[in-house]
Formats: C-alpha cells, sequence, structure tokens
C-alpha cells in the first residue's frame, strides 16, 4: 500500500489569486507565488483576454492541468541568436513547513512547452533553499534582474528534452532533505553549456518557454504491506 503526505506547497496550481492579472510579468499576483528570478508570469481565466488568459493567452493556446490557472517561465534563450546569456526565469514559494533533515521527499509538477517556442529544452527542475531569492516584480520587469543565478545543480530535474506543446508532462523525483528547506524555485538551474536543446521551429523566436502546473512537495511515507 501506498501513501503520500499532504502536499506542503500552497496554492499548487495556481488557483488563488489577489487580483487578476492584466499583463506578463505578474506570477505574484497567485497568492504565495514569487519572481525569484528576472520575470515569470502567471495565467488565469480572469486574467487579461490574449495576454494573461487561460487558455489563449500571449504565448499560445493550453488548457490547465487543473483547474483554472498556470505559472509560466522562460527556460533558455536560444544560443544560436543569444550565445552565452544563460538568461532564466524562475518562480518560488514558501513551503507550508520546512523540510526535516534525513527525510524523503517525493516532488512532482508538469510543463508544457508554449506553442510558440523555438526551442525545447532539458534539466528542468525544483530546487530548495533555506533562504528566499524573492525580487520585487517592478524590479525585475524593468531592469531584468535575478536575485538567482543557475547553480547547475536542482534537487529534481529531468534530463529529456520537453518538447510537447499539445500535453502537460510530469516530471518527478525523490530525493533526501540535507537541510531544513524552506523554499522551493522552479526553472532551469543549469547554464547554457550544461542544458541540452533542439529547435523545434526556426520561424519563431527566440527561446524556450513553458508553462507550469500541479507543483507537488510531499514527505515519502510510502510503505509496503
Amino acid at each position: 500500500q501506498t501513501a503520500f503526505a499532504q502536499n506542503l506547497v500552497p496554492n499548487p496550481s495556481f488557483e488563488d489569486y489577489t487580483s487578476c492579472p492584466d499583463n506578463q510579468c505578474q506570477i505574484h499576483r497567485a497568492t504565495g507565488w514569487l519572481a525569484f528570478g528576472y520575470s515569470p508570469d502567471y495565467f488565469t481565466t480572469c486574467g487579461q483576454y490574449d495576454v494573461a488568459s487561460v487558455p489563449k493567452n500571449i504565448h499560445g493556446h493550453q488548457v490547465p492541468a487543473t483547474g483554472n490557472a498556470y505559472g509560466g517561465f522562460f527556460a533558455m534563450t536560444d544560443t544560436t541568436i543569444f550565445p552565452n546569456n544563460n538568461i532564466r526565469e524562475y518562480m518560488g514559494i514558501q513551503l507550508l513547513t520546512p523540510l526535516i533533515i534525513g527525510n524523503k521527499y517525493i516532488v512532482s509538477f508538469k510543463v508544457s512547452l508554449i506553442d510558440k517556442a523555438r526551442i525545447a529544452v532539458n534539466k528542468i527542475g525544483v530546487l530548495f533553499s533555506t533562504v528566499s531569492y524573492f525580487m520585487d516584480s517592478t524590479t525585475a520587469c524593468t531592469n531584468n534582474a535575478t536575485s538567482l543565478l543557475p547553480k547547475n545543480f536542482a534537487h529534481v530535474y529531468t534530463s529529456n528534452i520537453i518538447s510537447d506543446t499539445v500535453n502537460w508532462t510530469t516530471i518527478s523525483g525523490t530525493f533526501t532533505a540535507d537541510s531544513a528547506y524552506q523554499y522551493v524555485a522552479i526553472g532551469n538551474h543549469f547554464v547554457d553549456s550544461l542544458t541540452s536543446n533542439i529547435v523545434i521551429n526556426s520561424g519563431n523566436c527566440c527561446a524556450a518557454y513553458y508553462f507550469v502546473d500541479d507543483i507537488y512537495v510531499a514527505e515519502d511515507t510510502t510503505t509496503s504491506v
């Protein structure tokens, strides 16, 4: 028999919001979620039509994996157009309770490549932290600043290139906490030279951008009977 504990991620499918998004760069309008690097986006049914709405928005068309909303982030820009740029967007949130050192945790989330992506990449994953990388949304949007830089490490990530623009792809894994982590950050935590990519639409420009939904972090309470 398998049992999973409570999800430690609040607002895991971005359903709760403080106000409807009316532009890009507004992940902070999803309750609890913050920009940890550059300017991740928030999309929901009440969002500005054709910009921050679902299922149709500025990046294409996608139905949420769950509910009425999802987030979005740039995982990498095309190195043939922006060589060595290492542009990354990260969205983060504080967990309901800190992780317990020595305990094993299950992590999963879903992503979907946007219709307008030029490239698809791997290494999309989750990094846990004891500190917040929160960056004021105005700073992120106007200055393209970032407080979280690629660390070439993530606690859970995919080695497969995610190129599906129609379906949601689940990324999952387990790890044992070595610190009392309180925050989780989603994105590509590896630099360009360590990220594989393929061009899937040479007519588009200029990046790999993914919608994200259904983030799950819970203690592994699996038992065998």
